[in-house]
């Protein structure tokens, strides 16, 4: 009960006076170095959104640029909290072991009182259709070059995602897997390949990383990267083009079986689905049949996918690389 009559103020009551936003504001420019300006891979994966999203805001950094810590005004952050942190732009979830009549009076008892407050859906611009490869590359202090690519992909819950997530496992997780079996072990180019299918609420990123191996000279370096390059494409090509095969899609399968019900053992692993179910898709119980949607998915249904999704024209290649090359 503490909690949430906590919880419940903060929602109903914040005041956000100049000094403590003017303390936040440092911390979280701190934190914008630590993780994005000063960090290889957050500098990667800004260069990916701004490089794929031309015109939807996924374009920008959520945690801001400088200028936009800067302009944050105590009135500017109450006219937010007010409006987005309001009982209709919100998901209580409780798990755990407590008394369920108990809880929902408890629930009513401290978000009932609170205001509702209308939320404008914002409407966000689609994005044109991609029609030929994109590329950025980034210097930075680094000793081995860090490459990426990535498609535009479907936003999370239709069948192509389940489809892409289902490569993704087949292209790229496990050390059995077929990017890292062409490029870790048989061309031994790089230390790490990873494969995602990033599925968000208005699009997704099926996305390849790479990390190269340092190289003692950048003409070296230079070639391992093209190297590594044409290997990925060259794996893109094949499921565009030839089915994956049983074994491999049950493989997958299981590896994707086993992540979730991993995430479904704690408490808050719990919780937190149930609550990224209802906000994406407005209905809690997609946790509950998302693993039939996976045993679904054909070997078809992922060519098919692949042909739409990952063609050459949609590539999108961002690249960190040391400053002296």
């Amino acid at each position: 009960e503490l909690l949430m009559d906590i919880e419940s103020d903060r929602m109903a009551t914040l005041k956000i006076d100049k000094g403590a936003l003017d303390s936040e504001r440092e911390v979280v420019k701190e934190e914008k170095r630590y993780r994005v300006d000063d960090n290889p891979m957050g500098l990667l994966w800004q260069g990916i959104f701004s490089t794929v999203f031309k015109q939807h805001p996924y374009s920008s950094p959520v945690i801001g640029t400088m200028e936009d810590l800067n302009n944050v005004t105590p009135e500017i952050a109450q006219s937010f909290h007010r409006v987005y942190y309001s009982p209709s732009n919100a998901v209580v979830v409780l798990a755990g072991d407590f008394d369920l009549e108990q809880a929902k009076q408890l629930v009513r008892k401290y978000y009932g009182p609170i205001p509702k407050q209308e939320v404008a859906r914002l409407t966000h611009p689609k994005e044109p259709k991609q029609t030929s490869p994109r590329s950025a590359f980034i210097k930075k202090d680094v000793k081995a070059w860090t490459m990426a690519i990535s498609y535009p992909a479907p936003e999370a819950g239709t069948p192509e995602s389940y489809a892409l997530d289902l490569l993704a496992a087949v292209l790229g997780r496990g050390q059995s897997s077929r990017l890292n079996k062409r490029i870790v072990y048989k061309d031994q180019a790089a230390t790490s390949v990873g494969v995602s299918n990033n599925s968000l609420q208005d699009a997704g990123l099926f996305q390849i990383f790479v990390t190269l191996k340092p190289a003692e000279t950048p003409r070296k370096a230079q070639a391992q990267f093209l190297a590594a390059q044409r290997a990925v494409y060259g794996e893109m090509w094949r499921p565009r083009h030839l089915k994956i095969s049983d074994q491999e899609l049950e493989r997958a399968r299981n590896q994707i079986l086993a992540s979730q019900v991993e995430g479904l053992k704690t408490v808050h692993g719990k919780a937190e689905a149930i609550a990224a179910a209802e906000i994406m898709f407005g209905d809690y119980r997609r946790v509950f049949t998302d693993l039939d949607r996976y045993m679904k998915v054909t070997s078809k249904e992922i060519q098919l996918a692949a042909a739409q999704y990952l063609s050459p024209e949609r590539s999108n290649l961002v690249v960190v690389r040391p400053k002296g090359d």
